[in-house]
């Protein structure tokens, strides 16, 4: 029994001690401010959790190293953490999906109504044996609330998982596709491990699983940085001149196609008057834009810095690449109105035609850039 003890508490300890490491390598490149901050409360939870699991050998062991009104106090902290992951997972993934869910402060106190009916559940526990009891002797007998308890964890990861699944069906780009399965993915792990420790109990296979799609999220956002702006979800400037390396070696004059340059008009206001979690936003808006219109007009798209944004399309796909501004400034509005957000935002573009196998990356851009500012001089 003793060796058991030991092994549980050494799994535990690993998890802390791994995603304390984890936890210390999430920067500002794996997403928006938010996203970030919400991937770090999510690992710091998990922490929190797995320090309060190592209570669970000695509560199914009985010893008697602990008084059991500790192994109460513990026991009910315990399932407040796992709750705790719970909620902050369903926040970061709801963001992650883009989902208007939470779309302003009122509905997210809504969904942290049942965690908190799981923390006085769990509170109360202590006293009257609602979800769990500890008896004298050390035994464990769950309570009447007990399922549901588990149900409203259960009930955060499965509305992100349903939603997931849903969005997966409707979604253009692979950056949204995976995404998507990721977020499927990380709720399989914990899932399958709960059902299996409500039969055997005896192991921390609930902890390892989560730590297990934790690190799942973390590889998956790591890998995404290669060829992924982190906070728009689009290309980054590195994929772009791939893509245009790509487009040009079959260029001609049969085979022509667009290379826009994108300035996001008056950035610089929004920064100063709403401050620079409201700028992420507004990028984002811009990204939800131009995902609408590379679907429209079957092009690329991508971040290439700050408030810059590139836009490759065929020729055969546009009958006038004005109309392709007029068309992304339309999404603008729609996107704006849809978010309500306390300001307009504008797009001035310039673009340059490619026919021509010897056409180079920088000489393509520069000469849209060109256009681009001739563009919104005439605007000023």
């Amino acid at each position: 029994m003793s060796y058991y003890l030991l092994l549980y508490i050494i799994c535990d300890i690993s998890c802390v001690i791994f995603a304390s490491i984890l936890l210390r390598k999430v920067t500002l490149n794996l997403g928006d401010t938010f996203e970030v901050d919400w991937l770090r409360y999510l690992i710091s939870s998990f922490i929190f959790f797995a320090l309060t699991d190592m209570v669970w050998p000695f509560i199914r062991l009985q010893t008697a190293i602990i008084p059991v009104w500790i192994l109460r106090v513990l026991c009910s902290i315990s399932e407040i953490a796992l709750g705790l992951v719970g909620y902050v997972w369903f926040i970061y993934a709801e963001h992650r999906l883009r989902s208007r869910l939470l779309k302003d402060k009122k509905h997210s106190a809504l969904f942290a109504i049942p965690f908190l009916i799981l923390c006085l559940l769990a509170l109360l526990s202590i006293f009257t044996g609602w979800t769990y009891t500890i008896n004298d002797d050390g035994s464990y007998t769950r309570g009447p609330f007990f399922l549901m308890q588990h149900a409203i964890i259960y009930f955060y990861v499965l509305t992100v998982t349903i939603q997931a699944l849903v969005k997966y069906k409707g979604v253009k780009t692979n950056r949204d596709k995976n995404t998507c399965r990721s977020i499927i993915l990380f709720a399989s792990f914990p899932l399958v491990a709960s059902i299996v420790q409500l039969f055997i109990q005896m192991t921390p296979i609930l902890c390892l699983s989560i730590f297990a799609a934790i690190l799942f999220i973390f590889i998956n956002l790591m890998e995404g940085q290669i060829f992924t702006d982190a906070l728009t979800g689009l290309n980054n400037r590195r994929q772009a001149e791939r893509y245009f390396s790509s487009l040009v070696s079959q260029a001609s004059g049969y085979n022509v196609f667009y290379l826009y340059m994108l300035d996001v008009d008056h950035f610089k206001s929004v920064n100063d008057s709403w401050g620079h979690i409201e700028g992420d936003v507004a990028l984002g808006i811009v990204a939800s834009s131009l995902k609408k219109i590379t679907a429209q007009y079957r092009g690329f798209a991508a971040r290439y810095g700050g408030d810059e944004f590139m836009l490759i399309i065929r020729a055969l796909h546009i009958v006038d690449p004005k109309m392709v501004l007029q068309k992304l400034n339309v999404f603008l509005a729609d996107e704006c109105r849809d978010s309500q957000t306390c300001y307009d935002l504008t797009i001035s573009g310039g673009w340059y035609q490619c026919s021509s196998k010897d056409e180079s990356f920088l000489d393509a851009v520069e000469k849209a850039d060109e256009m681009l500012y001739i563009n919104k001089r005439s605007l000023a």
